[in-house]
C-alpha cells in the first residue's frame, strides 16, 4: 500500500469527504501524511439567507469560507475559486437568519459572484431545508440556478414539498433525506418517481410511513429492472420483518455470503447492528434482485430500520 504513487493518493483525497481524511490521520504511512496535509488545505463554503439590515422583507444571500489554510482572502473571487476548487470538501446552505462579520454579502446585482457560487462544486453540495421551505419557495425565482445546483438535500419539514420537487426535477439532486416523527403529507408518487429517476442514488425516508418502501418494491416488480442505470439505496425507519410480509422475502445466510455482507454493512451507519439480510427476486427476471437489510441503531434497539439495495 505504501508503494502507491502520491499522485494517486492525492487524487483519492481530493474527492473524499472530511471525515474520510480524519480516519487516515492515524497512519504514519504516505496515506496518513497526505491525509493530514489535505486536511490543512481543505475547507468548505457555507451559505445562508438573512434579512438585509434587519429587513425581513429583504432576504439576501451570504457566504463564508471555512478552512483553506493556503488561501489568504476570505472573499470569493475567480482567483480564490481556482485556489480552493481542488480541496473544497463541502458546500452547504443552511438557514441561520442572523449573520456576523465573518459572512460576506452577495449583492443581488453581482451576477459574476453569484455565478461563481453556482459553478463551484464539491464532493458534497448540500442544502438543509429545516424550517425554511416557505422562505426558499419565495426566493426560488430569484435564485433558481443556485437551488438547481445542489446535489443533496435534507428536509425536516413535512407539508410544503414545492422547493424539493423543483430541485428534484433537475438532474443534479442525487440524494434526498426526509426526516419526520409523524407521517409526511408529501405525495408518495413524487418520492417514488424521484427514486426511480435517472438522477437519484439515495433516498432516506426517515418517517413513520412505509408506503414508499412498499411502493418501491411493488413498482420495481412491475418494471424492467434492466432500465435502472446504477445501483440505488432506499432507507426507511420503523420497519420490521413482519411489515414486509407478502413482498417475497427470502432470507440469506450471511455467513455463506461474507462478501455481500461486507458490501451492505458499508451502506449502514457504523453503530448499526444488522439483524438479518434478505432478497426479493424479480418475478420476470430472477437474476435481478433487491437486497433487504433489516438493522437497528445500537443506541435504540427497539427502532427497526431497513435498507433496500436495488
Amino acid at each position: 500500500m505504501d508503494s502507491v504513487p502520491l499522485t494517486f493518493i492525492r487524487s483519492v483525497f481530493r474527492i473524499s469527504k472530511h471525515d474520510v481524511l480524519k480516519e487516515f490521520h492515524q497512519f504514519s504511512s504516505p496515506w496518513g501524511r497526505e491525509a493530514e496535509a489535505e486536511g490543512r488545505r481543505s475547507g468548505g463554503l457555507r451559505l445562508t439567507f438573512a434579512p438585509y439590515n434587519g429587513d425581513k422583507d429583504d432576504y439576501r444571500l451570504y457566504y463564508a469560507l471555512r478552512g483553506f489554510s493556503h488561501v489568504d482572502s476570505t472573499e470569493l473571487s475567480r482567483a480564490v475559486a481556482g485556489q480552493i476548487s481542488k480541496t473544497i470538501k463541502y458546500i452547504e446552505l443552511q438557514q441561520l437568519y442572523i449573520v456576523n462579520e465573518q459572512w460576506n454579502l452577495v449583492n443581488p446585482n453581482d451576477v459574476d459572484l453569484l455565478q461563481l457560487l453556482i459553478n463551484l462544486d464539491a464532493p458534497e453540495k448540500l442544502i438543509h431545508c429545516n424550517g425554511a421551505l416557505s422562505l426558499y419557495v419565495k426566493l426560488q425565482s430569484k435564485y433558481s440556478n443556485l437551488f438547481r445546483s445542489f446535489t443533496s438535500a435534507t428536509v425536516q419539514c413535512y407539508n410544503d414539498s414545492r422547493i424539493i420537487e423543483y430541485m428534484a426535477s433537475y438532474p443534479r439532486m442525487r440524494s434526498l433525506d426526509v426526516k419526520s416523527y409523524v407521517k409526511v403529507s408529501w405525495p408518495t408518487s413524487f418520492l417514488l418517481d424521484y427514486f426511480f429517476s435517472d438522477t437519484c442514488m439515495r433516498l432516506f425516508t426517515n418517517f413513520m410511513d412505509l408506503s414508499v418502501i412498499l411502493g418501491a418494491i411493488d413498482r420495481w416488480k412491475k418494471m424492467d429492472p434492466r432500465t435502472l442505470k446504477f445501483s440505488k439505496l432506499l432507507y426507511g425507519m420503523h420497519c420490521y420483518e413482519e411489515d414486509l410480509t407478502g413482498v417475497g422475502l427470502k432470507e440469506i445466510d450471511v455467513e455463506a455470503k461474507a462478501a455481500l455482507m461486507k458490501k451492505v454493512r458499508s451502506k449502514v451507519k457504523k453503530d448499526s447492528h444488522i439483524k438479518s439480510l434478505h432478497r426479493v427476486d424479480h418475478p420476470i427476471d430472477p437474476s435481478s434482485k433487491i437486497y433487504v437489510v433489516l438493522y437497528y441503531d445500537r443506541r435504540y434497539t427497539d427502532l427497526g430500520e431497513v435498507l433496500l439495495v436495488f
